[in-house]
């Protein structure tokens, strides 16, 4: 269940900054798998960069 709410957080992130439906989708995906792998350079610590 969180993963999904941290999901639907970091896409309503990227929708705030125009990206589409289908591509907030896409990359909210895969912030989520590269936090899950352990790729914390390429996780979730990236939105800082938009905020």
């Amino acid at each position: 269940m969180k993963k999904k709410l941290l999901k639907l957080k970091i896409k309503q992130i990227f929708l705030k900054y125009k990206l589409s439906n289908k591509h907030a989708e896409i990359c909210s995906n895969y912030l989520i798998k590269a936090e899950l792998a352990e790729a914390k350079g390429h996780g979730i610590s990236r939105l800082k960069n938009v905020l």
